[in-house]
């Protein structure tokens, strides 16, 4: 969906002006505007993971400040 890769390219924005150059992303959240409200994603670490990799993040996505799962938001987009 064009909204929530629109998202992740405004953290990936938003991580690469930070002043402190990163060893793995996730540091940032980010935003897009749709027709239904503001999208946002985060990204967090997943519980019982020693490591911040990559590959341990996941993506938290919000809708107008109130949490809601990927599956809905792409629902509600259509």
């Amino acid at each position: 969906m064009i909204y929530l890769t629109a998202a992740i390219e405004n953290a990936v924005a938003r991580e690469a002006e930070m002043s402190e150059p990163r060893i793995f992303s996730g540091h940032c959240s980010g935003f897009a505007e749709t027709p239904i409200g503001r999208i946002s994603v985060g990204f967090v670490v997943a519980s019982g993971v020693s490591t911040n990799r990559p590959e341990h993040m996941r993506q938290c996505w919000e809708l107008n400040g109130k949490r809601i799962s990927k599956v809905k938001l792409i629902a509600a987009l259509k």
